[in-house]
């Protein structure tokens, strides 16, 4: 009797100190929720020791950009803009400043108008391609976000595959067609645009059509940031390696939080 009782009470304290010390743990296993948490950073989770360039634990900033950019009143094309979030931030910076913001789910769009109504900013409801017309767009959904009940900011015109497992409290239930355009379709129907500050991309595993439909368009861009997955997350993603490399003339300067990089075209003029 007594060596039971004292298996119990041996029983019962670790009980206790795994539900005190680790309730986030315990939480986790029982709903079934992967356990250390998934975070954004462990989706680009491979080494990129190759790339002797600073990193960052923040994203880039409205204040980086302006150090960057030099100048006051930057044009920043803005591709993936969602609900406007970060759109918000550079017009609260920027006293003078054009910002061009593409964006194709609807979702996100009625957000976004919400949010911003300024001269300064022009909203294109399109996602950006490799061609203008159309195409499908994987619609993203589910409560990743105790805030957002209808989580729409991991939609692509690829479909998921890593995603699906990495995030799992993400959906793509629904697959709708959305108009598309190439950049060198959009700026060659705006020559007005001789230089563009900032090429600013949330494209969610597009990256490489966006380049491969701006072959002219690049030319004029003065500094990149984008975000990239090293893990295939969708369909036909390229890596960092491969994006760098539909980028002739351009330097890798660092990768911020996110994860994503920052290149300098050195080419720009």
């Amino acid at each position: 009797m007594p060596k039971s009782r004292g298996a119990w009470k041996l029983v019962r304290r670790e009980l206790v100190r795994t539900v005190t010390r680790t309730p986030k743990k315990v939480l986790a296993k029982m709903t079934g929720r992967p356990w250390p948490p998934v975070h954004e950073n462990d989706w680009n989770s491979n080494d990129f020791g190759a790339y002797r360039v600073p990193r960052y634990q923040h994203s880039l900033r409205p204040t980086d950009v302006e150090s960057l950019v030099g100048k006051p009143d930057p044009l920043i094309l803005e591709i993936g803009a969602n609900d406007g979030e970060d759109s918000h931030k550079f017009l609260n910076h920027f006293g003078r400043m054009k910002l061009f913001c593409f964006e194709p789910d609807a979702r996100a769009i009625a957000k976004f108008k919400k949010r911003i109504d300024d001269a300064r900013c022009r909203l294109i409801e399109k996602a950006v391609a490799t061609r203008s017309g159309s195409t499908l767009f994987w619609q993203s959904g589910g409560g990743f976000d105790p805030q957002n009940s209808d989580w729409d900011k991991s939609g692509s015109i690829h479909p998921p595959t890593g995603h699906l497992q990495m995030v799992r409290e993400v959906t793509f239930g629904n697959v709708i067609e959305v108009p598309t355009v190439s950049l060198d379709d959009w700026t060659a129907e705006h020559p007005e645009i001789g230089a563009i500050d900032l090429l600013w991309m949330d494209v969610q595993g597009a990256e490489h059509d966006v380049f491969a439909g701006a072959a002219k368009t690049l030319p004029m861009v003065r500094f990149l940031y984008s975000e990239f997955y090293q893990r295939p997350m969708y369909e036909g993603q390229k890596n960092l390696d491969d994006l760098l490399s539909m980028l002739p003339g351009f330097t890798l300067l660092a990768i911020y939080q996110g994860c994503n990089f920052l290149a300098r075209n050195d080419l720009h003029k």
